[in-house]
């Protein structure tokens, strides 16, 4: 596809995750295979070299590179000591320029930072991260220790309170982080960062009117939000206003072209307004996308756009390397329990009004309850409607987790002893449940 990059066109070769991000992966790729040869031609060949390149900072005034490094050449410290700090940190609002570099490709970063530091004589070199990046490694009671601290001594910081409420989010404690966001909105109106992560959570919640409302608020303050639009959009599909959800999402995949909800969206508007050449406009732009790697596809979705079974591999290939990375510890240890009951356990979204309900309810209700103990584990929102509470009665326990982490899951699936679910848990234990909702 035309303007699209591949991997070993780019400086940083991983930012999607699709590889390895190990010492060795990134040697495969081509990390510090020439690292010791450049330093051999000295600081002067280095400095030379980045100036013929043109390459520049990536804020806002893009200063060439070679200068900063020049000056620091010339440069004398006070000390007599000299440093890189690489900043890491992510509190600018709407920037993710750090963050999957850290991820998926630190060697690089760590690479670059000690030819920089040869470069301009520096003795050594800190990455200034703040306390949101323990998120990328899952660790939110870290993250979220962090915020508290930060908004007890500075209890006015926006941005500390809508950073604690991404974690209570990733935590799933849902309410808390709504307080949160409220209270960095309280002190400035106009964050659109938090007004839109705000408006993640009224949504979840099916209050689809507010979450639309405050993602407005969000756009008002800046136009090019790219979460509050993909809200916006989600919120206006929801309420069946899909005319006004296609405009979003198109004006989506404008400002982002890569995005991976933008065109799936646009195109399941046009399906429910039976727009078939309207959506027909998307699917060479889906499959140039799942071919080249450049945008994560939901392979649920993506059977709507082609039947290609090569294309219908390669998309999943690619939804699954990026959103079920190896976890090194199995909660399950190869334990197997005995019962007077065979014990089975369903999990699902979907214990509510919905197709997949009215297609199992009659199934779960047939299980002979005096032979076998049936639990559910509910990881969807609860709807109040009949449906959900014919769903309860046919169990003999049901557990609504909508607000448990996935460890959590995990671990009740262990404490209820559910032999059957044994490989699952193992599974589980090493790749959590990163899709909880379909």
């Amino acid at each position: 596809m035309v303007g699209i990059l591949e991997d070993k066109d780019r400086i940083f070769t991983n930012l999607y995750g699709f590889h390895d991000w190990t010492l060795d992966g990134a040697k495969n790729r081509g990390a510090w295979n020439a690292t010791k040869d450049m330093l051999d031609l000295g600081r002067d060949w280095i400095i030379n070299n980045v100036k013929a390149s043109g390459l520049r900072g990536r804020g806002g005034a893009g200063f060439p590179t070679w200068r900063k490094w020049e000056a620091a050449v010339a440069a004398q410290s006070k000390h007599g000591d000299k440093y890189v700090v690489c900043n890491a940190n992510e509190d600018e609002p709407g920037t993710f320029k750090d963050r999957d570099i850290i991820m998926f490709n630190p060697h690089a970063l760590i690479e670059g930072m000690i030819i920089a530091g040869y470069a301009m004589g520096a003795k050594a070199g800190y990455n200034y991260i703040h306390g949101e990046i323990f998120s990328l490694y899952q660790r939110f009671e870290e993250a979220l220790a962090s915020y508290d601290k930060a908004v007890a001594i500075f209890p006015r910081l926006a941005e500390a309170w809508c950073n604690r409420g991404n974690s209570l989010r990733e935590l799933k404690r849902f309410d808390e982080a709504m307080e949160s966001y409220e209270r960095a909105i309280a002190i400035r109106p106009d964050f659109a960062d938090a007004l839109s992560n705000r408006s993640m959570i009224l949504h979840d919640y099916r209050r689809y009117d507010e979450a639309l409302e405050s993602c407005d608020r969000a756009l008002k303050a800046r136009p090019d939000h790219i979460n509050a639009l993909n809200n916006r959009a989600e919120s206006l599909r929801d309420l069946k206003r899909f005319e006004e959800a296609m405009v979003s999402f198109k004006r989506l995949s404008e400002l982002q072209p890569n995005h991976p909800h933008a065109f799936s969206g646009a195109a399941s508007c046009a399906v429910n307004l039976c727009d078939w050449e309207r959506r027909a406009e998307f699917t060479p732009t889906v499959e140039a996308h799942i071919r080249n790697k450049t945008s994560v596809i939901s392979a649920f979705a993506q059977f709507g756009y082609t039947g290609d079974p090569a294309l219908q591999r390669q998309c999943a290939a690619n939804y699954v390397q990026h959103r079920l990375p190896e976890m090194p510890a199995p909660l399950w240890k190869g334990e197997m329990w005995r019962h007077d009951k065979p014990r089975i356990a369903y999990l699902s979204a979907d214990f509510r009004e919905h197709a997949t309900s009215q297609l199992m309810a009659g199934l779960f209700e047939q299980h002979d309850r005096s032979r076998f103990h049936v639990s559910a584990f509910s990881f969807g929102t609860n709807d109040r409607t009949a449906m959900r509470a014919r769903l309860v009665a046919a169990f003999d326990e049901f557990h609504d987790v909508y607000q448990s982490s996935d460890i959590e899951v995990a671990q009740m699936l262990r404490a209820h002893s559910h032999p059957l679910c044994g490989q699952f848990i193992k599974d589980l234990g090493r790749n959590a449940l990163h899709q909880r909702r379909r």
